[in-house]
C-alpha cells in the first residue's frame, strides 16, 4: 500500500460553481430568490433585462451581481446567512459532485488543507464550506452597514486575476506551498487561478479549457 506523505504546507484550492456542484449556484439562488418567493415577482422584468444586458457583455459581471440582488437590499445580515443556510440544505447539498467530495476526502487524508474559491457571493459559500469542513475560503463579498445590505459588493468580484490576488493573500496567511498545492477548475476564466498553483486538474471542462489542458498536457477529469 502506497504510503500518504503529510504536508502541511500544501492545499487543495476548488472552485464552486460547476466543479463542485453540477449546476451554477448563483443562478439557482436567482431562481429561487425571484421565482419561488411571489413578493419579488414584481423584480423579474427587472432582472430579465438585466440577463439580456449581461448576455450581449454591456455590462460587467460585478454589475449583474449588484443589480440582481436587489431583492436583498436593505436586509440584515443575519436573515441574508439564514437564506443561504436554507438555500445550500435545499439545493445546493444535494447537488455537489460525490466525486468531488471523495476527492476532498483524500484531500483530507492526505494532510492537505482545503480551500474554496468562488465568484459566487458569500451568500451560500458558507455553508458549502461549513459542511465540506473546509479549512478556509474566499469568494464574492456583500457590502453591510450597520449589519444591512446595501447594494453593493466589497471591492472586485472574486473572478480572474482577483482570484489570484486571493489565493496569494490566503497561502500568506496559512503558510501554504503555491508549488505543492492544486487548483480545481472547469472554466478558461480561471487560468489566473490555475497558474498560481503547481499542479492542475481540470474538472468536467469546457471545450476551451479542455483544449486548452490538452495542449498545456494539464490532468483532465470527469466528475
Amino acid at each position: 500500500m502506497q504510503q500518504i506523505v503529510n504536508h502541511k504546507n500544501r492545499a487543495a484550492f476548488f472552485d464552486l460553481d460547476l466543479t463542485l456542484t453540477q449546476k451554477d449556484c448563483y443562478r439557482l439562488f436567482l431562481n429561487t430568490a425571484y421565482l419561488f418567493q411571489m413578493s419579488r415577482l414584481v423584480f423579474l422584468p427587472y432582472l430579465l433585462g438585466l440577463l439580456i444586458l449581461r448576455k450581449a457583455r454591456l455590462i460587467s459581471l460585478k454589475t449583474f451581481k449588484e443589480k440582481s440582488l436587489i431583492c436583498l437590499k436593505g436586509l440584515s445580515q443575519g436573515r441574508i446567512k439564514a437564506m443561504g443556510d436554507l438555500f445550500f440544505k435545499h439545493w445546493i447539498k444535494p447537488m455537489l459532485r460525490p466525486k468531488a467530495i471523495e476527492k476532498i476526502k483524500w484531500h483530507k487524508r492526505r494532510g492537505d488543507r482545503i480551500i474554496v474559491i468562488s465568484g459566487s457571493p458569500d451568500i451560500y459559500v458558507h455553508a458549502v464550506c461549513d459542511f465540506l469542513k473546509c479549512d478556509d475560503y474566499a469568494c464574492t463579498r456583500l457590502e453591510y452597514e450597520n449589519g444591512i445590505f446595501k447594494g453593493k459588493i466589497i471591492g472586485q468580484d472574486c473572478l480572474g486575476h482577483e482570484k489570484k490576488k486571493l489565493i496569494h493573500a490566503l497561502a500568506a496567511w496559512h503558510k501554504i506551498d503555491l508549488e505543492a498545492s492544486v487548483a480545481y477548475s472547469d472554466h478558461e476564466s480561471d487560468l489566473p487561478f490555475f497558474e498560481t498553483l503547481g499542479q492542475k486538474v481540470v474538472v468536467s471542462p469546457t471545450p476551451d479549457l479542455k483544449k486548452i489542458a490538452l495542449e498545456r498536457n494539464w490532468q483532465i477529469v470527469q466528475w
